[in-house]
């Protein structure tokens, strides 16, 4: 079992070792299938990028959807990671539906991530995980995509 896992880590470090990892929020679990590392800032400033490190940031994109990130690294740098996929039961959920499916919102942002979300499980051995490199697409300050191979199909 992870007990406040230690974020104050590069995205690359802290997105490898949550793969694989249950995600609990009172009676809703998922395992953790893909993860985002981001690091540096695009076009406009992005303050949650920059909050302390193991704290919420719930960016709102077109449409009203949010993706669950999470500070990395130190205060004042930009850099998180985002849980883009989940999975419950045989069910694969999207960045999108993460949030909603844990019902974390906008206004937990910079709320510590260990007072809203359990976090345990064993780590992923390197050849269960897919790395994919930024690549087109991709927004300018994503480091990589990883994700558990052979689970989730692109």
């Amino acid at each position: 079992m992870v007990k406040n896992m230690d974020y104050a880590r590069s995205s690359t470090e802290v997105a490898r070792e949550l793969l694989g990892k249950t995600i609990t929020r009172e009676d809703k679990s998922g395992i953790v299938m893909e993860t985002g590392s981001y690091h540096g800032q695009v076009r406009r400033k992005q303050e949650g990028l920059e909050f302390v490190p193991g704290t919420f940031y719930i960016p709102c994109f077109s449409g009203g959807k949010t993706i669950l990130a999470i500070s990395t690294e130190a205060e004042g740098i930009p850099s998180v990671v985002t849980i883009r996929r989940i999975k419950i039961d045989n069910k694969i959920l999207g960045p999108s539906e993460v949030c909603e499916y844990f019902e974390l919102t906008r206004e937990l942002n910079q709320a510590r991530v260990d007072n809203y979300l359990e976090i345990s499980g064993d780590d992923v051995s390197v050849d269960q995980m897919h790395v994919i490199a930024h690549e087109k697409g991709m927004s300018e300050n994503c480091l990589a995509y990883y994700r558990i191979e052979n689970q989730i199909r692109s």
